[in-house]
């Protein structure tokens, strides 16, 4: 089962904290990196990579961005996740089991994304040498999914719109009118925003609590009113209900439209969002890495209020380690060793963004709001054509007579140029100059985009 990669892991000085890897792990040190196709798995491969401890991704596709990253040491597949998830655990076990044998060093799993949940159900089938780096899953069953969350919330008083939940399109309506339209009606198990919708009145509740009901037939579908504030994101790693780091920030920009996923964010001041998070997860002893989302006005004396909560690492990891707080490390110490090293002071204002999917969500913008997109097209083709004859001065100058003489209004032209400049300190999630090769993994994300038409879900969050 095991992938031939042309990577070796090669210890380096550390980019965070200031240590080196002789500092702060042994060579021995290995872990274990599921969903190798994600960028999570890329930013936790290449924190503990860099440290000297040995990388091994894993996934059900071959198309893994961990592949191709000089960080690790070698990939192997498992059987799908989505088809059958007993078949799935079996083939991860026995994979872990083959792939990685007990020589007496000490051996994390660190799950990703919504295999996070699975493997922590089954942390006691995996070899006795290998630790689980993941919530215990009785605290997971507590916040996820969303109608476990909702009922944990108001057992504990802690501040979130009001929810119902409901089995019945019927149901859904007497919701909405209690509560108020809109509304946001959420399937309680589904991620990436899939089916959540929007509801204005009670004739369109129908339509929405069907589709929610197709994506979650088996659980109670959420009715949930809205918030005031703005969406915040904030990351913390527990022990024992003890909160030992947190970060967090705000989406700039996401894709596709309003509400999507985050391609260019910053790091924010926390405000009281880790007290209202504390609310929560002290009173569950938590231990382990957790992102909250939060609707809150950015105002210190506001309350906010908590949306959802993700037992697992997030789609802004990059963020987080960016701006001071390495994560992967801070909880691969947990696991081994029991504590968690002091991390440094969060870097406030860094902002860092996704290749490419960054500008598609500004041309996105422009397109629906200006009218004017047939015109920028064809000026587009014509920018094209020249540049595939190598008159490269003559593109440029194409498209940017087309902007200057109005295919665009000044309003969005203006917006364009706000948006680059917002982007130009941001540093890209993907390439780095000492992992080069590992922006092949981008391949995975365009591929996806063309056969499906929208984001892999690991990009969601």
């Amino acid at each position: 089962m095991t992938q031939d990669t042309p990577t070796t892991t090669t210890p380096e000085t550390s980019t965070q904290g200031g240590e080196s890897a002789a500092d702060t792990a042994t060579p021995a040190e290995r872990v274990i990196v599921t969903h190798g196709r994600s960028l999570m798995a890329l930013a936790v491969a290449r924190s503990l990579g860099r440290r000297g401890i040995e990388v091994i991704g894993c996934d059900d596709s071959p198309m893994m961005a961990l592949s191709f990253s000089r960080y690790v040491a070698h990939t192997f597949l498992h059987a799908p996740k989505v088809e059958d998830e007993a078949a799935y655990l079996d083939s991860l076990i026995e994979a872990v089991r083959t792939e990685v044998p007990d020589d007496g060093r000490p051996t994390v799993l660190m799950p990703i994304h919504e295999d996070t949940t699975a493997i922590a159900r089954a942390a006691d089938r995996f070899p006795p040498w290998v630790r689980v780096a993941a919530p215990d899953v009785a605290l997971i069953d507590q916040v996820f999914p969303k109608d476990r969350l909702a009922r944990t919330v108001e057992r504990l008083g802690v501040a979130a719109p009001p929810t119902r939940m409901v089995e019945d399109a019927a149901s859904a309506r007497a919701a909405g009118d209690a509560i108020g339209y809109p509304v946001f009606v959420k399937p309680p198990a589904a991620t990436g925003g899939r089916g959540i919708a929007k509801v204005d009145a009670a004739e369109d509740m129908d339509a929405a609590f069907d589709e929610a009901r197709r994506l979650d037939p088996d659980r109670p579908i959420l009715v949930q009113g809205l918030a005031p504030g703005e969406d915040y994101c904030l990351t913390a790693l527990y022990q024992d209900g003890v909160m030992r780091a947190h970060m967090a920030y705000r989406n700039l920009e996401t894709f596709p439209g309003a509400g999507g996923f985050g391609v260019l964010r910053e790091t924010v001041a926390p405000g009281p969002m880790p007290a209202a998070a504390d609310a929560l997860l002290s009173e569950l002893r938590w231990t382990g890495v957790v992102q909250l989302d939060f609707r809150w006005s950015g105002a210190a004396d506001d309350r906010p209020h908590l949306i959802e909560v993700n037992p697992r690492f997030w789609g802004g990891l990059f963020q987080s380690i960016e701006s001071g707080l390495d994560y992967p490390w801070l909880l691969y110490r947990l696991t081994v060793d029991g504590a968690v090293p002091e991390p440094p002071p969060v870097e406030l204002g860094q902002r860092t963004k996704v290749p490419l999917l960054w500008i598609l969500g500004a041309v996105e913008d422009l397109a629906e709001d200006t009218g004017r997109f047939d015109a920028l097209e064809s000026a587009w083709q014509d920018a094209r054509a020249r540049a595939r004859d190598g008159a490269w001065g003559k593109a440029a100058g194409t498209l940017g007579t087309a902007l200057s003489e109005g295919l665009l209004p000044t309003t969005a032209r203006e917006r364009l140029v706000a948006r680059w400049r917002n982007a130009a300190s941001a540093r890209p999630e993907l390439f780095t100059a000492d992992d080069p090769m590992a922006g092949l993994g981008l391949l995975y994300t365009v591929g996806y985009m063309i056969r499906n038409g929208r984001l892999p879900e690991e990009l969601s969050r």
